[in-house]
């Protein structure tokens, strides 16, 4: 068993114990106070027959008579006491007088009945016996004083003790919670961190420094977060040096292109147009990769007012021409001006490489909208009359490097760069991107950006 596990079982054991001891004490004391009390009062209702008892027994054989009657009165009912005073002061029985009797003059008053301190078991009840010659003598009942307190005894009382003990049981189970959820709750936040980008979260030393279970995890957990921050910060360092590196040769290519083109005839020129066109799609391909690599690495977001739909409309409009070379239109629809904070260098790339995708992959129309959604924000769509893709695949194309048609072949053309340059940006800017295809044929980009 491990040493959360008994941290857990021992806390919800003692709750328990703890529960079930203070009930039965509770209300073993109260029983018994309930039982005393009931016994003082018939002993004090009982007072004026007793006391006319006891005088007849000093009348008859004097103190030692009063003194034997009384003896065996307490014989047959030793609890409660019954008290006698002689005139001396002291007890008949030679019992200890309890607290504020013992100073009671020999020639003190009887308490009056209906008083303001002869309340019910409050104080005691005093009758007073004479003899012949004019010696009084006191019997009385002592006040009963229950131990948990006068207040114990009322039924209002009695009603706190269950929310007493729900209380109680309350804070202790609220601080094994609080013990158990604060550790989940920070591996929840450093998950949620390095889910948003932030690879550098980490649960800290707070949670690692824990003697338990919580303390193991929380140690592998930053452990295995060092070790993936360390691996995709190669690759994407892989990903910028090879870049760099793949732009000189391809300079120099293009530069012996044109040199040959220089010096050789027309018999090469379609030869040649065909290597400077792959070179220029590899150097596209080659600027993705760096603008992917910057923005996987955390580029900073500058956000300002900008006009969506004043943004969209450029882009279409620059789009027209590349679709009008290729016998394809595009259809815009914006309504009022949708403005939002946000990065406009950024936006602009992600909006565009969706648009040139769906340009790319239709048939012959590609319709982009702009609308203000119910809540503050902005929902862009960009759709097109092409194939559509996999059903499965509806994430996945936003992958580096993920190009698949509808049918499983590879996409005519894209290395698969530009949906995932668009997903990054719409993410740094606080919004959402989600792709599926028509009901009535084709597939649909969604954009959706909120006010902050």
């Amino acid at each position: 068993m491990t040493r959360l596990y008994w941290r857990i079982f021992i806390s919800f054991w003692l709750v328990i114990i703890m529960t079930v001891i203070v009930t039965v004490a509770v209300n073993s004391i109260a029983f018994r106070d309930e039982m005393a009390n009931t016994r003082f009062s018939a002993l004090r209702d009982s007072l004026e027959i007793l006391s006319r008892q006891a005088q007849q027994a000093l009348n008859e054989e004097g103190e030692d008579g009063l003194r034997d009657w009384l003896r065996v009165r307490q014989e047959q009912q030793p609890f409660p006491p019954l008290l006698i005073i002689n005139p001396a002061g002291e007890e008949l029985l030679q019992r200890p007088l309890p607290a504020g009797l013992d100073r009671l003059r020999p020639d003190a008053r009887p308490f009056n009945r209906n008083g303001p301190n002869t309340r019910r078991g409050r104080s005691p009840r005093i009758r007073r016996l004479e003899t012949a010659d004019g010696q009084s003598y006191r019997i009385l009942v002592p006040g009963f004083r229950p131990r948990l307190g006068r207040w114990s005894l009322r039924p209002e009382a009695r009603a706190l003790f269950p929310l007493i003990l729900v209380l109680l049981s309350g804070g202790a189970c609220l601080l094994l919670a609080r013990y158990l959820t604060r550790p989940i709750q920070a591996f929840r936040a450093a998950g949620q961190s390095i889910a948003a980008g932030d690879l550098g979260a980490r649960v800290g030393p707070s949670i690692a420094q824990r003697k338990d279970e919580f303390g193991a995890l929380a140690t592998d957990f930053d452990r295995m977060a060092d070790r993936i921050e360390e691996l995709l910060g190669s690759q994407r360092q892989l990903l910028r040096d090879v870049s760099h590196e793949l732009r000189s040769p391809l300079a120099r290519l293009q530069a012996a292109v044109g040199l040959i083109r220089q010096k050789s005839g027309d018999q090469a020129d379609a030869h040649l147009d065909r290597i400077e066109q792959e070179a220029e799609n590899l150097n596209e391909l080659i600027g993705q990769i760096l603008s992917m690599a910057r923005l996987e690495t955390g580029a900073s977001v500058d956000r300002q007012p900008v006009d969506l739909s004043r943004l969209v409309g450029e882009i279409v409009e620059d789009a027209r021409y590349e679709g009008e070379s290729h016998q394809k239109s595009i259809a815009f629809t914006a309504g009022e001006a949708c403005v939002l904070q946000i990065d406009e260098s950024l936006m602009h790339k992600a909006i565009e490489n969706v648009v040139r995708n769906a340009i790319r992959h239709s048939r012959e129309c590609t319709e982009v909208t702009v609308e203000p959604l119910p809540e503050p924000g902005v929902r862009i769509t960009i759709s097109d009359d092409g194939p559509g893709i996999d059903p499965a695949d509806a994430e996945r194309i936003f992958e580096p490097f993920f190009t698949r048609a509808a049918d499983g072949s590879k996409a005519h053309s894209g290395a698969g760069i530009g949906l995932a340059i668009a997903r990054r940006a719409v993410e740094l800017n606080a919004g959402s991107i989600k792709a599926r295809n028509a009901a009535e044929g084709g597939f649909v980009v969604e954009i959706e950006l909120l006010k902050r």
